[in-house]
């Protein structure tokens, strides 16, 4: 990381999840471990989609409020509105990096794919991929979500 990435106190991470227990979970873990804070959270993709224009506009004038990290789960919705053409955490993180937007991104999802995090990885920086398990370790949360902002202060 670089030298003003190590001395900034703390990272700044906004969460899309829609699981309450689990949102739970990845608040606590960001708060507990010292070096996140937790700016805003969301519990579906749509109250995401409408804050985000008045959070863009905020931080024009207030830049050292923008979120270092964008802790996103995959779907946040009713499974039958996965599809291509589906607004997920993924499409709206893309949309984003597509936009020269420099946000990392952490995307969770209990979906297995070991080719996620390779595939958005060829193509923009700043992303990582964690499955959400029963045995996921909150030293496992803060080491992607580290990996995937150091990533993107890489580029």
């Amino acid at each position: 990381m670089t030298p003003l990435k190590l001395t900034r106190k703390k990272f700044r991470v906004v969460i899309l999840e829609d699981d309450p227990y689990f949102m739970d979970l990845l608040v606590d873990v960001f708060d507990k471990s010292g070096k996140f804070s937790v700016i805003a959270k969301f519990t579906n993709i749509e109250e995401l989609v409408k804050a985000a224009p008045n959070f863009m506009l905020r931080f024009e004038n207030h830049q050292e409020e923008f979120p270092d990290l964008l802790c996103l789960d995959i779907l946040t919705g009713p499974a039958s509105d996965f599809g291509s053409d589906a607004l997920n955490g993924a499409s709206v993180s893309l949309y984003l990096k597509k936009m020269g937007i420099k946000i990392a991104v952490l995307l969770i999802s209990s979906i297995k794919s070991e080719n996620l995090q390779l595939l958005l990885g060829q193509n923009f920086s700043g992303y990582m991929f964690l499955q959400k398990t029963s045995r996921i370790t909150d030293s496992e949360i803060i080491e992607m979500a580290l990996k995937s902002i150091e990533s993107n202060s890489a580029n």
